[in-house]
């Protein structure tokens, strides 16, 4: 079971709210001692500015392709610049890596492949590929994807952490692959919503058994037992998370979609319309 994280990746861009995911990521590698790797995924000036694919003439061509260069090198130390801030005195190290978007469309696997946790924004996963999502992600990697949104309004990191347990391979996988943040936690809540409906597979107890898990591995655990009352379960997760004060929500990414196809289920996909809080998936 992994207790600590020692490589970390997040996805970044020249964005605002991708700037404030970097301080994000940063924040969590210096708490775990873990080696942060910030990579950039950068649109080159020429693809963002067709109208200079008018130049006509040895001497305009060359003059546009210089302009086009030094653009591009400028965009990429600025990123650079910024990423050697926000990871100084990272215990674990940190590097920076450049992608550029119009060649990135199978690096995304590859970069996360040797990494404990991948860290993406929300709605739009910076620095990724338009054609690649968290969804594709999780499901070509296996790595557990930590989706931080833009709208975030928590201030902390992983302080009162809320598992929505279902008893499922999935919700007891995302467990293991948030045990760093499960053991380091301030208080940890696993959620249980409409036990009656498990037809036993809870226990006799629901949430107790996981719940006493955790406890032999330190963690300051307790179980809430709540009912849907036929609301959306992932609208009750979330509200459940607003109403603790949870920083973080962890679950298990399930659907009965074929391994080809889409991977996030209706909760999942429920809690991702509205997220607030940072959601850390597994599968």
């Amino acid at each position: 079971m992994l207790t600590v994280w020692k490589n970390i990746a997040v996805f970044l861009d020249a964005s605002p709210a991708s700037s404030r995911l970097g301080d994000y990521a940063a924040e969590i590698a210096r708490k775990h001692g873990a080696h942060l790797i910030g990579i950039y995924g950068i649109n080159r000036v020429e693809d963002e500015n067709p109208a200079g694919s008018y130049a006509r003439g040895t001497e305009a061509l060359g003059r546009m392709l210089s302009a086009q260069k030094a653009a591009n090198e400028e965009r990429v130390l600025f990123a650079g610049r910024h990423f050697s801030e926000i990871s100084q005195g990272l215990d674990g190290g940190a590097e920076f890596r450049v992608v550029w978007n119009d060649r990135a469309r199978q690096d995304p696997v590859l970069h996360s492949l040797h990494s404990d946790l991948v860290i993406v924004g929300h709605p739009k996963p910076h620095g990724i590929h338009h054609s690649w999502t968290a969804d594709s992600l999780l499901r070509m990697t296996g790595i557990p994807i930590l989706i931080v949104p833009d709208a975030r309004k928590v201030a902390t990191t992983g302080e009162k952490v809320l598992v929505a347990w279902n008893a499922s391979r999935e919700a007891r996988r995302a467990i293991t692959d948030a045990m760093p943040f499960l053991i380091s936690a301030k208080l940890v809540t696993v959620l249980v919503v409409d036990a009656h409906l498990g037809s036993g597979q809870f226990g006799e107890e629901p949430g107790a058994d996981v719940a006493v898990h955790l406890a032999r591995h330190g963690v300051r655990v307790e179980v809430t037992q709540i009912e849907s009352d036929g609301a959306p379960i992932g609208e009750v997760i979330a509200g459940e998370a607003s109403k603790q004060g949870s920083d973080l929500i962890v679950a298990g990414a399930r659907s009965h979609a074929r391994p080809t196809e889409i991977l996030f289920g209706g909760i999942t996909r429920t809690l991702l319309a509205g997220l607030t809080v940072p959601l850390l998936l597994s599968r």
